[in-house]
């Protein structure tokens, strides 16, 4: 076998691969021999059908099947030969079978980089100071008591500010209407509803009809009629009046583990506190993943970023599923998110080979005492067995995906400690 490599780039390579006639007729006989013993040919018992009968009537699927052999076993031979590392499958060209020649083929495979670290120590990078603010605090206690709000119909009086009218209504735009029944708009200073709607509503009763010029909110679904005016024709349904609960020691305990509001207060500090001391170490690593890239220049495989790409999209595509929008509205942003995604896929491979240089260099490893840790945690985080946790990560072969996941964890804790911090106010 004849084995000839090109590099495409320091991440991509093309083998051009030959394979003798001699080796190729021979695996065509093993599997001329293997279709003989059962197929069925008219006239002759199965197995006893000629040689030629049978390259007559199998030529192509005999053919069909020395390339699905062949091509792996020296792909595979010539990778090895050649120590390269693939981090993808290879894309396969250019394939010639011929009788009475070499079999020909070309595959285009992604390689693993050559990191050359040159400076991730004494990185510089800027801490926001912890501080929470009472109305922090305050703002949390309202959006508790918004989930236990009542929202009761009012009659007798029109709509004003603060209140929820529930209305139907149709609007035309490009001699296009659109319908809906059971609307609700919020009569105040709320961002996400068209003005000149609530504006107008402001005053109306149950039966009232309203129509109105407005034009379609940033945050519409059709991205196509953002910003396009439309005439709205609208039916008052319901006035409702929105009731929120009186903050007690009574109804904090119908939120959890809480006896008195000053318990609950306390365990909003201590929530707030962890949720902000995690914004603020994101921010950190951030600067130093985005400094770790600059400092250390590198090209990393097409196939890795638009694999990470792909999985971006897939977390932004279910975030927006979650928050209300249309799945065909989500899919026709697909090419778009996927377009935007790029970049930042780019950027988080190359810190993925950065710090499994660093762990190298550095002698950062996952020992099994922290494995076991990290296992009780999410044991008990899912409420579940640590046995259960282990014999999942065992079912999937996950146990050196997590031990990974720990090592890189451990270098970002180390620029951390080895990193320039100053601490500003924001």
């Amino acid at each position: 076998m004849k084995v000839s490599v090109t590099e495409v780039n320091p991440c991509k390579k093309v083998l051009k691969i030959n394979i003798p006639n001699d080796i190729v007729q021979k695996e065509l006989d093993i599997v001329y021999k293997e279709i003989a013993k059962v197929a069925e040919v008219p006239g002759y018992r199965k197995g006893k059908a000629p040689r030629n009968i049978i390259e007559q009537r199998h030529s192509k699927e005999a053919k069909d099947e020395v390339l699905n052999r062949l091509i792996p076993q020296t792909y595979t031979q010539a990778i090895k030969d050649h120590k390269i590392s693939p981090v993808a499958h290879p894309e396969v060209s250019q394939v010639k079978f011929a009788d009475g020649e070499p079999l020909y083929y070309e595959a285009v495979v992604d390689v693993r980089p050559a990191v050359k670290l040159k400076k991730y120590k004494g990185l510089n990078v800027s801490k926001r100071k912890l501080k929470i603010d009472d109305s922090e605090i305050e703002e949390a206690i309202k959006m508790a008591k918004e989930k236990f709000a009542e929202y009761k119909t009012i009659d007798g009086r029109a709509a004003k500010d603060g209140d929820f009218v529930v209305a139907d209504y149709e609007f035309t735009i490009d001699g296009k209407t659109e319908k809906r029944d059971g609307a609700w708009f919020s009569l105040g200073d709320n961002p996400n509803e068209i003005k000149e709607i609530t504006t107008k509503l402001k005053g109306a009763k149950p039966n009232d009809e309203i129509e109105v010029k407005a034009k379609l909110p940033e945050n519409y679904p059709k991205k196509e009629l953002i910003g396009k005016e439309a005439d709205f024709k609208l039916k008052v349904k319901e006035i409702k009046e929105k009731s929120l609960p009186k903050l007690d020691d009574e109804f904090v305990k119908g939120l959890g583990d809480y006896k008195t509001v000053a318990d609950f207060k306390e365990a909003l500090k201590a929530d707030t506190k962890a949720r902000k001391e995690n914004e603020i170490k994101l921010e950190v690593e951030k600067q130093l993943a985005e400094q770790l890239i600059q400092l250390n220049p590198m090209t990393v495989p097409e196939s890795m970023i638009k694999s990470q790409a792909t999985q971006i999209v897939k977390d932004v595509k279910m975030r927006l599923a979650y928050q209300g929008l249309p799945q065909e509205e989500i899919d026709k942003q697909e090419e778009l998110l996927f377009n935007n995604a790029l970049k930042d896929a780019e950027g988080q491979v190359k810190v993925y080979f950065l710090t499994e240089e660093i762990a190298k260099t550095e002698n950062i490893t996952c020992s099994e005492d922290e494995l076991e840790k990290r296992l009780e945690l999410l044991a008990k985080q899912n409420k579940t067995d640590i046995e259960k946790i282990k014999e999942y990560f065992q079912k999937n072969n996950s146990i050196d995906t997590l031990k990974e996941q720990i090592e890189r964890e451990k270098v970002i804790d180390y620029l951390v400690t080895e990193a320039k911090i100053k601490e500003i106010s924001k």
